[in-house]
């Protein structure tokens, strides 16, 4: 007995949404028809009178003040009609599964807008609406634009009364039908929750925003949102406790006792520099002790000794699990860039764990930046990027690492930044602050005690 095969309702679908218009249009029309001219008071909203025809052919007017009353509303205009079409374009490529060109549709956009103001058109871009019911229909090509094209052409230049007892209800659920496939269902908004709570945040307020809205400010308000989490980051780096440090052969190097390394992920600028150096510094007087007490004359800030004695109070540390802190070792790797402010607030790092280790600050007569310093206490900067380890030698950070295995005075092959005479860093950190450019140079420098680390 060969069983009867199934029906899928999904087959009606394009049917019953194409028929709706023409269904809801005949009994306006019998009701018009019965009680004579009595369409204003018709309970329901219909689409009445649409103008027929193009309109004004032509070249567009061109003149000073239209330039002045255009040009303030013009980049605004721009943004959201790029934004909401390649939102859009994006949306649909996804769900079909191909990839699209910004420029190229940049291009097609502005040609649109281009020829569609030689028959006053309003401007033009991706339709959310429009694009949810051909996709809900089942278009494949860009061929669905041309009859389009056709059919709206006959339509406006002839059909235009039919449209005349149409409901606004009905057109409306059409495109809400057809706009529901574009939502993202339970399943999607649990991966996001569970893998990436921004994400999740940033598509919530996308929906919410298109809802009550519209889909500029849909979008508006979620590119708002990931510029605020972009900031955050930016302003906020991880700054990451390394227990070993990895050389180019993948080899894990362990660290000596007194030694402390960290990494950030982000560039070194005036929006973190503050706060990555505070990090640093909070975490090596968690991990470390005092070389030797030191007594500051600043009397109107606290000493950073009894700083880190309180902080280590605080958090129960006992003194005796520490040891004395001898070198710190910052990764800047991955760092693209670096300004003044962060070059600023390495000199004013070193200065500080140079006190914490127990520096004596020595007045000079000479005029210079800061006071000199007499510490055992070394500061290593790991600068894989040429333009950071170029402006951490520039700046005076500090001195380059020198290959023994070469002549005096003579840099690594490696480096990119040359230094006639080291007379020319008047910085009194020069003996205590040194510049690599990978971490092999690190290791090797350490383990042969090259700067008395």
């Amino acid at each position: 007995m060969t069983s009867r095969p199934k029906f899928h309702c999904r087959i009606l679908w394009p049917y019953l949404i194409s028929l709706l218009p023409s269904l809801s249009w005949l009994p306006n029309y019998n009701l018009t028809w019965f009680y004579g001219d009595v369409v204003a008071e018709l309970p329901i909203n219909i689409i009445k009178d649409i103008p027929t025809g193009f309109g004004n052919i032509g070249a567009p007017p061109v003149s000073v003040t239209l330039w002045q009353t255009l040009l303030p509303h013009a980049p605004g205009l721009f943004l959201a009609q790029v934004l909401e079409h390649l939102s859009i374009a994006k949306n649909f490529s996804s769900k079909a599964g191909y990839s699209i060109s910004a420029s190229q549709e940049l291009v097609a956009l502005g040609a649109c807008n281009i020829t569609g103001s030689f028959f006053t058109c309003f401007t033009s871009a991706g339709s959310l609406s429009r694009g949810a019911v051909l996709a809900r229909s089942g278009v494949q090509t860009p061929l669905a634009g041309i009859l389009i094209g056709l059919i709206a052409l006959a339509g406006f230049s002839f059909l235009t009364p039919c449209f005349y007892y149409i409901p606004n209800a009905a057109l409306a659920a059409v495109i809400l039908r057809a706009a529901i496939s574009l939502l993202p269902g339970y399943t999607h908004l649990k991966f996001l929750w569970c893998e990436h709570k921004i994400d999740f945040c940033q598509c919530l307020c996308a929906m919410i925003g298109t809802f009550f809205l519209g889909v500029v400010w849909g979008i508006t308000l979620s590119l708002i949102l990931t510029g605020l989490f972009l900031f955050l980051k930016l302003a906020r780096p991880k700054v990451l406790l390394l227990e070993k440090l990895v050389c180019k052969d993948f080899r894990a190097v362990g660290l000596e006792p007194g030694f402390v390394a960290f990494s950030t992920q982000e560039s070194l600028f005036f929006l973190n520099a503050g706060f990555v150096c505070q990090k640093i510094i909070s975490k090596v007087i968690k991990r470390t002790s005092p070389n030797r007490e030191c007594h500051s004359n600043t009397i109107w800030t606290e000493d950073i000794q009894k700083r880190g004695l309180r902080i280590r109070k605080l958090n129960r540390i006992p003194e005796s699990s520490l040891t004395h802190i001898k070198a710190v070792i910052i990764d800047l790797s991955s760092a693209g860039w670096i300004d003044t402010t962060g070059l600023t607030s390495l000199k004013n790092l070193q200065l500080q764990l140079s006190l914490y280790h127990g520096a004596t600050l020595i007045n000079t007569a000479e005029k210079e930046e800061h006071n000199s310093i007499e510490s055992p206490f070394s500061l290593h900067i790991i600068a894989s990027h040429p333009s950071v380890y170029n402006a951490l030698i520039q700046g005076r950070v500090g001195i380059p690492f020198k290959d023994p295995s070469l002549d005096a005075g003579t840099l690594s092959s490696q480096k990119l930044a040359t230094v006639e005479n080291e007379s020319v860093y008047s910085n009194p950190f020069k003996h205590n602050c040194f510049i690599y450019f990978n971490v092999d140079e690190v290791v090797f420098a350490i383990h042969h005690d090259i700067h008395n680390v």
